[in-house]
Parts: C-alpha cells; sequence; structure tokens
C-alpha cells in the first residue's frame, strides 16, 4: 500500500466512527416502520395488548420479553396439538393406501401399483 492509501483508508475507517447520539431512533420513525402486512397486524395484536397491559406494571423490556416468551409457547402449544391430532387420526397402515408418508412403488419386487 502507498502512503496515498493508508491515508485514504486512515480517512475511511474514521468515517466508520458512529457519533455519540447515532443511531438516532425517534417514536414517530418507529411508528411508520410498523408492519403493513393485514395478516400479520392481525397476528401480532393480542401479543402487542398484553404488552401494553403489562408495561404498565412492570418495566417495557420486562413486558416485551414476557410478550415474546407467550406468544412463543402458545404457538408451540397449538404446533403440539396439531401434529398430535395428525398422529392419532392420519395413522399409517400397510393395509389401507393412507397415511403421512405413502409412496408408490414401480411393480419392482412384487409391490402393486394402481
Amino acid at each position: 500500500m502507498s502512503d496515498e492509501d493508508r491515508a485514504r483508508r486512515a480517512k475511511w475507517m474514521k468515517d466508520q466512527d458512529l457519533a455519540k447520539d447515532e443511531p438516532r431512533t425517534h417514536k414517530s420513525l418507529m411508528d411508520k416502520i410498523k408492519p403493513k402486512n393485514a395478516i400479520r397486524r392481525l397476528v401480532k395484536a393480542p401479543g402487542n395488548m398484553l404488552e401494553g397491559a403489562l408495561t404498565n406494571v412492570m418495566s417495557p423490556f420486562y413486558a416485551s420479553n414476557l410478550r415474546v416468551l407467550t406468544t412463543r409457547l402458545i404457538r408451540l402449544y397449538v404446533l403440539g396439538v396439531a401434529v398430535t391430532y395428525w398422529l392419532k387420526y392420519h395413522s399409517k397402515s400397510w393395509e389401507k393406501r393412507k397415511g403421512g408418508f405413502y409412496f408408490l412403488g414401480d411393480g419392482a419386487m412384487g409391490l402393486e401399483v394402481g
């Protein structure tokens, strides 16, 4: 590297340093960034209402974390119920052509096709 390249690199590195007040976040800017997708707003509404109610009781940090934890636990529970239902009522059987995974054979090795 030449001295000119070193000076240019030193200036570039200095430009990468953030000021004390950066990054700037403003409430009005954050309101504009809210999700615009209607389905996402609908899904997030109960958690946001929970967080709003909990913010009056505890700090916003803990209220936000509790909202995330609660919504993820509810999603995990719903997924578990769905998987339990699927496994209970969609059993695989070699006698019937139904089940979660069913592969048609090509007739080789005595497998019936059709």
